[in-house]
């Protein structure tokens, strides 16, 4: 089944349902003040929501750093899991960050996180490094990618 959304930068209106996500999916969440904070005072942000008709389904969260972008969240509702949403967003991230001159891509992730790495890692995403206490009961995994494609956007460029 072809789920529809559309991708729209994230607004304070946003912030309750995007919360409501993050206590969904995460064992230790970010405040909706965290949120906040983050879309109005950080000029380094930059957040974005899948919408589905009007309900916010998903969210993703990058620093544009120099030449880095670095995701600093990706979520989606536990209802709309496994339906490509979380690709399409980290996709509809690149797309808008392109201009930006940046050159790759960084997250931290748990080690214990075995759905999202795997997840990462079929996007090119590669360990590089460890970040000790990161999270309050586990150290965090340093992810990265070189270069803003993909590689489904590879392959799609090999078959023309």
């Amino acid at each position: 089944m072809d789920l529809h959304w559309t991708a729209e930068r994230m607004t304070g209106e946003d912030l309750r349902a995007v919360s409501a996500i993050e206590q969904a999916s995460f064992r230790d969440p970010w405040s909706l003040q965290s949120f906040q904070t983050e879309i109005e005072t950080n000029p380094l942000a930059f957040y974005l929501v899948a919408r589905r008709e009007e309900k916010v389904i998903a969210y993703i969260g990058a620093w544009i750093v120099q030449d880095e972008v670095h995701i600093t969240t990706l979520a989606v509702d536990v209802q709309y899991r496994r339906r490509g949403v979380a690709l399409g967003l980290v996709k509809e991230l690149i797309s808008r960050v392109a201009s930006s001159g940046a050159c790759c891509l960084t997250l931290e992730v748990r080690p214990s996180n075995t759905a999202a790495r795997r997840f990462y890692e079929k996007l090119g995403f590669v360990v590089l490094g460890r970040r000790k206490f990161y999270y309050a009961d586990e150290d965090a995994l340093i992810m990265t990618k070189n270069g803003l494609r993909l590689p489904e956007d590879l392959e799609e460029r090999k078959k023309r």
